[in-house]
């Protein structure tokens, strides 16, 4: 391992979180996220990808670094491990950091910030046998949008009822 990089990336580290079992906290550059952000060998990363990749070893293409801990200013390699993006968003979900259900409120549907549909367009798009394509200029919004509606993919019944 090549000392120099790691001394400059550890001079980022808050040097009184230094310990095995706390989190690391980066004090360089951040993305506005919460997540670090650092360039090394001409390439752009967040701190805690990179951390890994100093500390434990590359990081297989098109897999996540995730926390442990939940913290995205940490950089401890302890608390980073390697997982698709798939069991990024289960971990995730599973800790209850996901903006669901009752976290969003009354903030859904035709209540969302900058919501262009109320409930009766929706009822009235599925309703409708017009093509996306040309309904969509009715509502103002995309014709994948209305695809989306009509599928329940978003919009969906049950908030729909509720509304």
């Amino acid at each position: 391992m090549n000392v120099a990089p790691v001394a400059r990336f550890m001079s980022k580290v808050k040097p009184e979180t230094l310990s095995p079992d706390a989190c690391w906290i980066w004090t360089g550059a951040t993305k506005g996220n919460g997540y670090g952000n650092v360039t090394f060998r001409t390439k752009n990363w967040t701190a805690h990808r990179l951390s890994h990749h100093l500390f434990k070893g590359e990081i297989p293409a098109g897999m996540d670094v995730c926390h442990t801990c939940d913290n995205r200013s940490c950089v401890n390699p302890l608390h980073l491990f390697i997982g698709s993006r798939a069991d990024n968003m289960a971990d995730c979900k599973a800790k209850g950091r996901t903006a669901k259900g009752d976290a969003l409120g009354d903030r859904r549907g035709e209540n969302a910030s900058g919501a262009k549909l109320t409930w009766d367009n929706v009822r009235a798009i599925r309703a409708s046998s017009l093509p996306s394509t040309i309904l969509a200029p009715t509502f103002g919004v995309s014709p994948s949008l209305l695809n989306l509606i009509r599928k329940h993919k978003i919009w969906k019944e049950e908030q729909c009822q509720a509304a």
